[in-house]
């Protein structure tokens, strides 16, 4: 019996798929170049078949075309939480990761 997967892989469901990847990695303090390591994508085709062809095949495509995206949605989601509060906000942030931990001071 021919096994079958459902919906075709194309570039649009990929970059969903990738999308969520990055941000995990990003999440987690990992490198940008998990995604390049063929075992990641081994696991990422296994679960979603096809999308090989579809994968970013070096550090600065991952950053152009995924980080910056994240960037401008946090930023903007950031804005907009500004916007709804009472008054006049001050706020100073500094991000820090250590040992994995992402906190903000």
């Amino acid at each position: 019996m021919e096994q079958t997967y459902g919906k075709s892989m194309n570039q649009k469901t990929a970059d969903i798929v990738i999308m969520n990847e990055v941000r995990a990695s990003v999440a987690r303090g990992e490198p940008l170049s998990r995604l390049l390591d063929p075992w990641v994508q081994a696991s990422l085709n296994q679960r979603y078949p096809a999308i090989l062809k579809f994968m970013p095949t070096n550090n600065e495509t991952i950053y152009d075309k995924y980080v910056v995206k994240i960037d401008k949605e946090t930023t903007a989601e950031l804005k907009s939480f500004m916007a709804k509060l009472p008054g006049h906000v001050n706020v100073a942030m500094d991000g820090v990761t250590v040992l994995s931990k992402q906190k903000m001071w």
